[in-house]
């Protein structure tokens, strides 16, 4: 990953600020002795003591990146003036500082950092930069500083880099320099491309250790197709921000920083890999780390957005710092008063800007990058899920995600289905413009289920599964298609027992759907089906749950498929509900979006319930709601093929099996992937 980096600055910075040696022999060099001086800046860079870039040195750099990624070329007369433009902006100062850390966090609070350089440099223009001067307090901070600076000046004029060498000549290039410049950044632009397809064996070797696994196959090749076919803005917003960090930089620190510095459907499908459970443990905390390690909005964004927002109580308190930030959107903690006087503490959630933009400009490209997966050598034909149609459900769900008025909907409407002694749902508002910018709700108490003892947790989920299944199959037909553990708190309390113990708050209400009737019936006689190996049966109940114009397979072929795949009486011995979704996929079997969005959740839940419980399956939970409403479980006898002697032969099997061990660190991607 690291490669990728100091390839470009190299080409940026070596280039551009004309170190004379290099200059020369550029003329009369071939690629192959390009690379190589590459690769001498690499391994320098390896070895390479701590510093960082600031202040200016810093906003002259990313201004060269622009240059270069936006024009394929430098121009020196384009970023003169633009320099001169933004330089009668900073402002200059000594100031003193406690430690060395303080001065790094008041030099990174300094910068925009919106996550995207055209923003940053308009926020400059517009109110300015402060470039600090620092003193410190005591020795030791003092001669921290001039080590650190005495290791960027070394890596820079080793390399041919040097800053003084950068500023003269941005200031004073002559005519002749500046037509050398420009065609020895016209030839590596060409050769740009070629350097950045090299990522591929770059990730390779990283990952080449772990087995034949999903993780080895597909996730350096996806970080690669990603990379080698963003936009010029793109990768310059994803380089650029290489420049606030600590150097040396290591590859677990770049693909960080690319994962952080994404798009929101890259970020999608990058958290979606991280969730599988048979990740290398060398790597689990990389992979981790992608859940949390996303970009937060800038408050002053934040506060542009408070600005042209109207609210339907008194905002009392907003804090600066986030609660939460994620993918698509950002949550922030405050106090309001409601027209009846009452202080409610709520959280503030609003659509990070610029999503939709950012999400439209990668479509394209991470679909044809999950397309390339789908048909590679290493991947197609062994088993693992198809990518392409996990990225178009993805960014449906980011579009879907980012419209706050249906998302208030339905939680108004879980308000109404889903409150119950244990259960909660917070109160929920929206802010009063047009296009609201703020969904505002109640402030949930407790905390993640995590956080408890594994008695807890395997009670509270057990509970969960049973009232998402009674409401969604046996009630109003509602269910929440994404319960992973970041959608719910739970709350202790004492004086309660019972499930009433254990307060649920359940949040989050972007994938919310309705199962009718008929819907209801037919999945019930699919898992009754599935486990009583049923195979005429799971063939018409699959083609009565499917969307028959959008399948590219015809009733005919279903039967074929059906009987191929569960004809062998071994064959469908462990076969579930959610086991299906991969498979309809591959045969090309459409299931309706509700009935999808059903076995979505039904995924979560049951992933998480595995986790925690080695007695008690998704599927037995079922049996027991399914036990309380038996009028309406008898309705699948209607279905073709099924018998009494299936339902009771299902019931006896799950209800009295054996307990299987918990969750392997082997599990299988495939069901993880069944959650998208």
């Amino acid at each position: 990953m690291k490669h990728f980096f100091m390839k470009f600055v190299f080409l940026a910075l070596t280039i551009s600020f004309g170190h004379a040696s290099w200059a020369e022999s550029l003329d009369n060099s071939n690629q192959g002795q390009m690379l190589g001086f590459v690769n001498q800046f690499i391994s320098e860079a390896k070895q390479a003591e701590s510093f960082r870039i600031y202040g200016e040195e810093k906003l002259l750099l990313k201004l060269i990146m622009r240059e270069i990624l936006l024009n394929k070329s430098l121009d020196i007369k384009n970023i003169q003036p633009q320099y001169e433009q933004l330089k009668s902006q900073l402002t200059y100062t000594k100031k003193k500082f406690s430690s060395m850390q303080e001065y790094v966090d008041f030099e990174k609070d300094s910068w925009p950092e919106s996550g995207d350089v055209a923003t940053d440099l308009k926020r400059i223009q517009d109110v300015g930069m402060t470039i600090v001067e620092p003193e410190f307090e005591n020795d030791l901070d003092k001669e921290i500083f001039e080590k650190e600076s005495k290791n960027k000046k070394d890596f820079l004029n080793k390399m041919g880099l040097s800053a003084s060498l950068m500023f003269l000549k941005l200031g004073q290039s002559k005519q002749e320099a500046s037509e050398n410049v420009m065609a020895q950044i016209q030839e590596s632009a060409l050769k740009f491309n070629d350097l950045d397809k090299k990522l591929v064996d770059s990730f390779r070797e990283m990952f080449s250790s772990d087995g034949d696994g999903f993780i080895k196959a597909a996730f350096p090749i996806l970080l690669s197709e990603y990379l080698e076919n963003s936009t010029p803005r793109m990768k310059l917003n994803m380089l650029s921000a290489m420049l606030d960090e600590s150097f040396p930089y290591s590859k677990i620190d770049f693909i960080e920083s690319i994962f952080s510095n994404s798009g929101p459907q890259f970020q999608k499908m990058v958290q979606l890999l991280a969730r599988n459970k048979g990740i290398d443990e060398k790597w689990k905390s990389l992979f981790e780390s992608f859940e949390s390690n996303v970009r937060p909005v800038p408050y002053w964004q934040v506060e542009e957005l408070l600005k042209k927002s109207t609210f339907p109580f008194e905002v009392l308190e907003f804090e600066k710092e986030p609660l939460g930030v994620g993918t698509i959107a950002q949550v922030h903690a405050g106090k309001v008063r409601m027209k009846d006087g009452r202080i409610e503490e709520v959280i503030f959630r609003f659509i990070k800007p610029g999503t939709s933009d950012r999400a439209q400009e990668e479509l394209d490209i991470i679909k044809n990058a999950c397309l390339t997966l789908d048909e590679h050598q290493d991947i197609k034909g062994k088993g693992f899920p198809k990518l392409a149609k996990i990225a178009d459900n993805a960014f449906s769900m980011i579009i879907d995600d980012m419209k706050l008025r249906i998302a208030t909907r339905n939680q108004l409407k879980a308000i109404k289905v889903y409150s119950r002694k244990d259960v909660v749902v917070p109160g929920i508002w929206l802010s009063l413009e047009e296009d609201p910018l703020f969904m505002i709700q109640t402030r949930a108490e407790g905390k993640k289920l995590s956080k408890y003892s594994l008695y807890v947790r395997k009670k509270v989920i057990n509970r969960i599964v049973q009232f998402w299944l009674e409401e969604a199959m046996f009630g109003s037909g509602y269910f929440h298609a994404d319960l992973h553990q970041g959608n719910f708190m739970v709350k202790l309390r004492k004086k309660f027992a019972g499930n009433e113990r254990e307060l649920k708050a359940l949040l989050d209400y972007g994938m919310f759907g309705k199962l009718n009737k008929s819907d209801r019936t037919n999945l019930m006689g699919l898992g009754i089906a599935l486990k009583a190996k049923n195979v005429k049966s799971i063939t018409n109940i699959a083609w009565n749950l499917s969307n028959h114009e959008e399948n590219e397979i015809t009733k005919a072929e279903l039967v074929k498929e059906i009987a191929k795949k569960f004809g062998d009486e071994s064959a469908s011995e462990k076969v579930s509900v959610e086991d299906l979704l991969k498979y309809f996929s591959e045969i090309k079997l459409e299931l309706n979006q509700n009935v999808l969005q059903f076995l979505r959740g039904s995924v979560a839940l049951s992933g998480q319930l595995s986790e925690v419980d080695n007695k008690n399956t998704f599927l037995s939970n079922a049996i027991r709601v399914a036990l309380k409403h038996p009028v309406q479980v008898l309705k699948v006898l209607k279905l073709e093929d099924i018998t009494p002697r299936d339902m009771f032969k299902v019931a006896w099997k799950e209800l009295f099996k054996k307990p299987e061990p918990m969750i392997s660190v082997q599990k299988s991607l495939s069901q993880c992937l069944g959650h998208y």
